[in-house]
């Protein structure tokens, strides 16, 4: 299933559960924001949501494409050189690791950091993933080299 896809069976699992945000939910095709969103219902709410996101977007590791041409082949070429690799994604960390053992990368990283826990304020482009990758591998967040997806993941004001 696409983004816009889940956001909108998000988005009707949210407005079910919190009616009043119905609209907000409905506005968006992006299921960030409708999981975003859900922290206003409460800890509940916001597990529930969370929980679709994670079970849709472990479903959608089977209909995936193959990785970002270079990928395998960068993250193989750091694990064989002795570097430690993490990956960090706001997706769960659950269909992180499905994605990675579906690629047969699962032997070269070591770590996953996926979407925190009933913390979507904690997502990228929080440092909090990063740091906390990097306090999984033991070593200092100077010492480390972030490979990303977006080229404004750290500008000021982005949304991860």
């Amino acid at each position: 299933m696409s983004a816009p896809g889940v956001a909108k069976d998000l988005s009707a699992l949210l407005a079910t559960l919190i009616p009043e945000l119905a609209d907000a939910a409905h506005a968006t095709d992006d299921p960030m924001i409708v999981h975003q969103l859900a922290r206003k219902g409460g800890q509940d709410v916001l597990a529930a949501v969370e929980a679709a996101l994670t079970d849709a977007e472990v479903r959608a590791v089977g209909f995936a494409g193959a990785p970002t041409d270079g990928a395998v082949e960068a993250i193989m070429a750091a694990h064989k050189s002795g570097r430690r690799v993490a990956v960090v994604s706001n997706n769960s960390a659950e269909c992180v690791r499905v994605y990675l053992a579906a690629q047969g990368l699962s032997g070269a990283v070591e770590a996953v950091v996926g979407r925190p826990v009933l913390r979507p304020d904690l997502m990228k482009p929080s440092p909090h993933p990063l740091l906390e990758a990097a306090a999984m591998l033991g070593v200092s967040p100077g010492r480390s080299a972030l490979v990303g997806d977006s080229v404004n993941l750290f500008h000021p004001g982005a949304q991860g």
